[in-house]
């Protein structure tokens, strides 16, 4: 799979794939959820799909660690290595929460810098997610 930053991951379009185009792409989900913020939420083995609540269309992709990605010809590692070429390439990591949050690529990471395996991801996010947190967020020092 390879993240285009705001624009796409894999065959799917941020804000314009919908529910049918995603099923289409990638088979029917393991599992489907409703989040919290009322989002459907799509499960497969390596990623999950998460839809806007109110346009239904495609909001962010988590990536697990079985995915197989890129993203600015970086490839995802799951180790320090992935974290410290992401930074570099980003220019401005923050600290939002725990998940480090790096604009200029849209995705945010966890799991990795505080070496916690049970919360290895990475999440690539719709323009304007994390915007109003960014504005707070601590720089966060690789």
């Amino acid at each position: 799979m390879r993240i285009v930053p705001y624009r796409s991951f894999g065959k799917l379009q941020f804000g314009d794939s919908t529910r049918e185009d995603c099923v289409a792409s990638y088979g029917e989900p393991k599992n489907i959820r409703t989040n919290r913020e009322g989002a459907e939420e799509y499960h497969y083995e390596g990623f999950i799909v998460r839809f806007n609540a109110k346009t239904n269309v495609v909001r962010e992709c988590t990536l697990l660690p079985r995915a197989i990605c890129t993203i600015e010809g970086i490839a995802v590692t799951w180790d320090p290595d992935f974290l410290r070429k992401a930074c570099e390439h980003d220019g401005d990591p923050k600290d939002v929460y725990g998940f480090i949050v790096l604009k200029r690529l849209g995705i945010a990471i966890t799991g990795i810098h505080d070496w916690d395996e049970s919360q290895l991801a990475v999440t690539a996010f719709s323009e304007g997610d994390f915007d109003d947190l960014l504005a707070e967020a601590s720089p966060f020092v690789y």
